[in-house]
């Protein structure tokens, strides 16, 4: 199953948004606590705001705000406004 956790930030200003980016750039690429797949989205109107998705493979039926997750939103407060949330699959019942 993945769960997706969904970190938006809405930067100050351009610099701050090039900031977001250099830290996300900088996370290893694996080991434990990291995610499968991290993808960071650009909004095309709103040019200071991004998206970063953390796609993790889990087990577990309903996954929680993982450490990763809650420690880059909390870094990225000085950046800006953040938006942050985790999203699992529906489970059809």
């Amino acid at each position: 199953m993945k769960s997706i956790e969904l970190i938006q930030v809405r930067s100050f200003s351009e610099s701050n948004r090039q900031q977001v980016i250099d830290m996300l750039k900088s996370l290893p690429e694996t080991g434990p606590g990291i995610p499968s797949n991290i993808q960071i989205f650009e909004n095309q109107i709103q040019t200071t705001d991004l998206c970063i998705c953390l796609f993790w493979d889990q087990t577990q039926l309903h996954f929680v705000k993982s450490a990763l997750g809650e420690n880059l939103a909390a870094a990225f407060k000085i950046f800006g406004w953040i938006s942050y949330s985790v999203w699992n699959p529906l489970q059809e019942e």
